[in-house]
């Protein structure tokens, strides 16, 4: 598969209800309930209006057997407002309610870390022979009722014995996720749909390529469900979910996608219908460019990218540094940092191919080994061109660092940060960048500039603002997550280089808050449980007291400061 130019991954085409994912069938959008399963109406209500906007698939949680068959309630009501959107079953820590859910809802969604509860101390040929009858029942039973799966592996909620051999890496959510599709592929089970989740970009996108990679392997083509689980609110949950997803559905990868936010679900639903319209006009525009079709760039790891912390500018139309961080200045021969001041060269990737190769060549055959080379561009195939020109550079045995300019003709707020994390994003994400600039008429400097920190935030680059990891909530929370979100904001954004977890339950919570330096995590109904990093420190406080509780740990930690005086 070409990584410089669009072209998707060919996967089974597996029906879901009325609807169908992948194969030909065009990216879905799905979302999930953040209500109580057991409030029919709220649900039923929640599901009308996702609709609306445009959801295809709607996810309920179903942590018990009471849960899953209410989802036969919840279905028969829909389908009497004349609502025939397919409904998932969101099943942890118990098999039961997922053979009760197979009853009532089109798909169920099983996490292979908790379907089976699997000590570390388990040998893998016992582990297998259970995953095989237990799993294989379930699957069975699915294939009779003509239902579908999704195979949903959690970062945060691995099994102690995958744990234990792998810890809590990529390389052990793949195996996790691979020892149930053996159990799938030996029934000839084709209608699952595989899901590799993680907070952190890097972790989820990183196990979503080594999945492929080992499933290409196989001739396996199960579709992809994308998305980064607790990636937050605002801003930061939009650019890390665009980063992850976007960066995976620029090189063909995924079938369908949920932007998980802290908000309401309708709000996730406008985004992503954002995301893949932006997806669909990269692939049309992406066709009439068949030059970059032959090559296979593969990119670098981060631990190979050649760079300090980018340096960032946020550049006006004419190309002039606005705002600037790392004390960076953009000149027209040169890139001043600090007070060094470094050669540049620049080429514009919008140009004919033999004219951008004859540039590329002009350049390595005057480098001295030190000139920095600005790529510059502005049209939607800017990503595959600094692929193809990092290809070509690196193949003539010349790698200068780079500064990536671009330049975003887009217009609205949410349109210009799609179109900015991901060209940028996914660029930083495979380690080819070592200084960033980017355009756009349509958005102020100071925005600009926050935007371009919050990638490289995302990508775990740079640390410039407080890092919230909070999950979008659903039937399991167990407090307004929302507007406890807000309250853990106010109090604790002006505290860089760290990372908040806000979680509403302890089903992913702890596991998925894995990068976090503390957490706020729902134990039980208005009782919080306080953690640093992964260890809980304090049990079953009141709500109303734990933001104030939270601030004292981190003092007692000698990691606050004041916040400035406005």
């Amino acid at each position: 598969m070409s990584l410089c130019r669009y072209q998707r991954r060919h996967s089974y085409t597996v029906p879901v209800g009325e609807a169908r994912l992948g194969g030909e069938s065009p990216l879905l959008l799905q979302s999930m309930a953040n209500v109580s399963t057991m409030e029919t109406d709220l649900c039923v209500a929640q599901a009308l209006r996702c609709a609306s906007e445009g959801c295809r698939l709607f996810r309920y949680t179903a942590q018990g057997v009471r849960e899953a068959t209410n989802l036969g309630v919840i279905a028969e009501r829909l389908h009497a407002e004349g609502c025939r959107m397919p409904l998932v079953a969101d099943i942890h820590f118990r098999s039961e309610p997922a053979f009760e859910a197979l009853k009532h809802v089109e798909k169920v969604r099983i996490n292979p870390g908790n379907f089976l509860h699997q000590k570390a101390s388990l040998d893998d040929e016992t582990a297998r022979a259970e995953i095989a009858e237990v799993f294989g029942r379930f699957v069975r039973e699915a294939q009779a009722r003509h239902r579908a799966i999704r195979i949903g592996v959690n970062h945060g909620s691995l099994s102690e014995r995958i744990l234990a051999q792998y810890g809590n890496t990529p390389e052990g959510m793949v195996a996790s996720c691979m020892e149930y599709l053996e159990v799938c592929d030996s029934l000839e089970m084709r209608d699952v749909v595989i899901s590799m989740k993680a907070s952190n970009v890097l972790v989820m996108t990183q196990a979503v390529r080594l999945l492929v990679e080992r499933m290409d392997a196989l001739d396996w083509h199960y579709p992809l469900h994308l998305g980064v689980t607790e990636a937050g609110a605002g801003e930061d949950g939009r650019v890390k979910s665009c980063i992850g997803i976007a960066s995976l559905l620029v090189d063909g990868l995924g079938d369908t996608l949920r932007v998980s936010l802290s908000e309401e679900p309708e709000a996730e639903l406008r985004f992503g219908k954002k995301l893949i319209a932006y997806i669909d006009q990269l692939a049309a525009f992406d066709q009439t460019r068949p030059i970059y079709a032959s090559h296979t760039y593969r990119s670098v790891t981060r631990d190979q990218a050649l760079a300090h912390y980018p340096a960032v500018l946020a550049l006006d139309s004419d190309g002039k540094a606005l705002d600037v961080g790392f004390d960076a200045r953009l000149e027209e021969t040169q890139l001043a940092l600090s007070d060094e001041r470094q050669p540049l060269q620049v080429i514009d990737l919008d140009t004919p191919l033999d004219r951008l190769l004859q540039h590329l060549e002009d350049f390595v055959a005057h480098w001295d080994g030190h000139a920095w080379l600005e790529l510059r561009g502005a049209e939607l195939d800017y990503i595959y061109k600094v692929r193809y020109a990092v290809e070509q550079l690196s193949g003539r045995g010349t790698m200068p660092r780079i500064l990536l300019h671009y330049a975003s003709h887009a217009r609205g707020y949410d349109d210009i940060l799609i179109d900015c994390a991901t060209q940028l994003g996914s660029l930083l994400l495979e380690g080819i960048g070592n200084a960033v600039a980017f355009s756009a008429v349509a958005m102020s400097p100071k925005a600009r500039l926050a935007l371009l920190n919050g990638i490289l935030q995302a990508v775990r680059i740079k640390m410039t603002h407080t890092e919230f990891i909070s999950c979008p909530g659903c039937g399991r929370t167990l407090f307004d997550l929302q507007q406890t979100v807000t309250q853990v904001k106010q109090r604790l954004a002006h505290l860089p280089n760290l990372k908040i977890g806000v979680m509403g339950c302890i089903v992913n919570g702890p596991g998925e808050m894995a990068d976090a330096d503390y957490g706020y995590v729902g134990g039980s109904v208005g009782k919080v449980d306080l953690y640093r990093g992964q260890e809980r420190l304090v049990h079953g406080i009141p709500s109303s007291e734990a933001v104030d509780r939270l601030i004292e740990l981190i003092k007692s930690d000698g990691k606050w400061c004041d916040p400035p005086q406005q």
